[in-house]
């Protein structure tokens, strides 16, 4: 019987989303019994939320001045 994992990630928010989603990926594709799904968090939102994921490093980069 399969274990059913899902991450929730973004696919536009910079490299350390994509880092550790390949990482945990890795970790469970060790695990046979595990069915693994990724999602992208922004994408529940549609078209709106897709744009606001790309836009992410835009804003937290503005936001620290």
């Amino acid at each position: 019987m399969y274990k059913n994992v899902m991450i929730i990630t973004s696919e536009y928010t910079g490299h350390g989303h994509k880092s550790i989603t390949e990482a945990l990926t890795e970790q469970f594709s060790r695990h046979g019994e595990v069915k693994l799904n990724i999602l992208d968090g922004y994408s529940l939102s549609g078209s709106l939320g897709l744009k606001i994921g790309k836009l992410y490093g835009t804003i937290t980069r503005a936001s620290k001045d």
